[in-house]
């Protein structure tokens, strides 16, 4: 009888792209991320988010969409999104997205 035994390991998901829309913003607008990725596994990729203005962390915007409307932000301020794939056991490397300039 001859046996053999195989590790399956994890690979961890990429993402491909990250944008915002709208590009260009204006103060009244909600942003939103885009995000492609995959998982050479075959896994159910999901995201975590973290939004940023003017290279500072915004405290408890972590969902895909940002309201710019309730958030005080100003004319010629720089918004972008780190974005975190996951799949059901590991997370793959943050992305940051182009920065998007309020008009």
């Amino acid at each position: 009888a001859v046996s053999a035994s195989q590790t399956l390991a994890n690979t961890a998901p990429v993402i491909d792209s990250v944008t915002i829309t709208p590009n260009p913003a204006h103060t009244a607008d909600t942003l939103t991320a885009n995000v492609t990725s995959h998982d050479v596994d075959g896994d159910t990729v999901t995201y975590t988010y973290q939004w940023y203005s003017n290279g500072a962390a915004i405290v408890g915007q972590y969902s895909s969409s940002l309201s710019l409307s309730f958030c005080g932000y100003r004319s010629g301020d720089s918004l972008t999104v780190a974005v975190t794939p996951h799949d059901p056991t590991t997370a793959g490397a943050a992305v940051t997205s182009a920065a998007v300039r309020i008009r």
